[in-house]
């Protein structure tokens, strides 16, 4: 099936883990996949697992300022948005036992970056969707 056929959708995060994964399969399913990431190497080797319908822009979704460079970026690439997928953050994984009060602090601060992710990929895309269509009711896409 190509339910994303003519369909762009942004995976945030999408140079690794469950990003790449996410962009592989929409790209299997027809769409044209914007993916984002810090890391310039990382980026290009996912462009080129995801194939053709790939676009790869650096981007650190951490912040606020890049987040409107996103949108910028898409505007100027004539990129009109159907889905988004926020999947960028940042985690330090180790067990209860090694929780001390350094990682804990440590942990509220990504807890920060993560939603301040999620609120600046999310606020320059609104912007850009509203610029290239005003007042258009969507559907949301949710990969099942």
């Amino acid at each position: 099936m190509n339910r994303f056929t003519n369909k762009t959708v942004l995976v945030t995060g999408g140079s690794s883990g469950i990003g790449l994964a996410a962009a592989v399969a929409f790209a299997a399913e027809g769409a044209t996949v914007v993916i984002t990431g810090r890391d310039v190497v990382t980026l290009g080797q996912a462009q080129a697992t995801i194939g053709s319908k790939a676009v790869a822009l650096h981007n650190d979704a951490s912040d606020i300022a890049d987040a409107k460079l996103l949108a910028e970026s898409l505007i100027a690439r004539g990129l009109r948005l159907d889905a988004v997928f926020i999947n960028a953050g940042v985690a330090k994984l180790v067990p209860f036992a090694e929780v001390d009060e350094m990682l804990w602090n440590r942990g509220c601060a990504e807890f920060c970056v993560n939603g301040q992710s999620t609120a600046g990929a999310s606020r320059p895309v609104r912007k850009h969707n509203e610029h290239q269509e005003t007042r258009r009711t969507r559907r949301t896409a949710v990969w099942p």
